[in-house]
């Protein structure tokens, strides 16, 4: 039970991992994006 718990826990940490991965690689990405569009009007 105690490792089932575990592996459930372990996943959580990783898609909260996972997700601030992502924020972060898009981030940059998007602020870029919105300066173009800025840019083009």
């Amino acid at each position: 039970m105690s490792g089932q718990y575990g592996y459930y826990f372990f996943n959580f940490w990783d898609l909260v991992w996972l997700n601030n991965f992502l924020f972060y690689m898009h981030a940059p990405a998007l602020v870029v994006w919105y300066g173009f569009s800025i840019k083009g009007r």
